[in-house]
């Protein structure tokens, strides 16, 4: 029998979720990947948005989703074995329902705001720090703390990802926040430039040289005692004699040829500049004083501590 095939040997067994955060997907791919090749069989991966966790799922054969059950722990098993997979929507209520802490359950909410993937795996608690072990070798952040049991991980929540030391004894932590300011850039349409043709009419004059024919008359005197010559028998003035000269002029015509005259290219061009920003972030500082009896040294002390230079975000 291998690690696949899991007894069920009490539907109501005791199950635990082993949870961690992949900031690429080709990470969380390749842990999934590895959780099945370790024979887990109930994993669920979500994201921030449910198509980038459905293509993931797609690839690797897991559940768009949260490997997680009802509040009480118990699976519920199917014939195939696959458990009930919660909707991410609500990621910190389902883990914390799953015994996840609820400072670890806050702090993966807040990283899958961010993008990245969460892979999720249910299995008997004796196989819950193996998963969580293959995670955290696979690049998962803040993967749960598998030492204590799971009502103890309930009842004291387990660091985050960015912890502070730890309370021991006489030391106690606190935890001073500010805010960071985080600038996006969005496309949108500012404005539109419309082009369009017009026709424009206007008068032109123009100068055009024409000619004309017109008659010349010259009287030339004939040689006197000359004999007149094409004259009928019938005497002078017997026939009529007429000529006919034809004129002629140049007329002007006027015809109109479309034609192109300009050519104009329209596009678009990336112009840089710088816009200013203004916001007012706020961030806590500590501020140390002091009751009773102290030596003026320790006092001293704790005025320098007071005004040490707060560290840059």
């Amino acid at each position: 029998m291998t690690q696949m095939d899991e007894p069920i040997q009490d539907q109501d067994q005791n199950r635990e979720v082993a949870a961690g955060y992949f900031r690429s997907f080709k990470q969380a791919e390749k842990a999934v990947i590895a959780l099945r090749q370790a024979g887990f069989a109930q994993i669920g991966v979500a994201s921030r948005k449910s198509q980038d966790a459905e293509k993931l799922a797609e690839k690797t054969d897991a559940k768009a989703g949260l490997a997680v059950t009802a509040a009480s722990g118990a699976v519920l098993e199917e014939s195939g074995g696959e458990s009930d997979y919660a909707d991410p929507q609500d990621v910190e209520a389902s883990l914390v329902a799953a015994h996840i802490p609820e400072i670890q359950a806050r702090n993966f909410q807040q990283q899958l705001q961010d993008g990245g993937a969460l892979v999720t795996v249910q299995t008997v608690a004796a196989r819950a720090a193996e998963a969580r072990r293959l995670l955290e070798s696979e690049g998962a952040e803040s993967a749960s703390d598998s030492s204590a049991p799971a009502d103890a991980r309930v009842a004291e929540p387990a660091p985050s990802s960015a912890t502070l030391p730890a309370e021991t004894g006489s030391q106690r932590v606190i935890r001073l926040h500010g805010e960071l300011l985080r600038v996006h850039k969005e496309r949108v349409q500012r404005g539109e430039v419309r082009l369009r043709k017009e026709v424009v009419s206007e008068q032109q004059n123009m100068t055009v040289p024409v000619s004309h024919e017109e008659v010349v008359v010259e009287r030339m005197p004939a040689a006197e005692g000359a004999p007149a010559a094409n004259v009928s028998a019938g005497g002078i003035g017997s026939e009529a004699e007429e000529i006919r000269i034809p004129l002629s002029e140049e007329r002007v015509s006027v015809e109109k040829q479309p034609v192109v005259t300009e050519q104009v290219r329209v596009g678009t061009r990336e112009v840089q500049g710088a816009e200013s920003v203004h916001e007012e972030l706020k961030h806590e500082e500590l501020n140390v004083e002091s009751e009773g009896e102290l030596t003026p040294e320790e006092q001293q002390e704790l005025r320098a501590r007071n005004q040490q230079p707060r560290r840059a975000a």
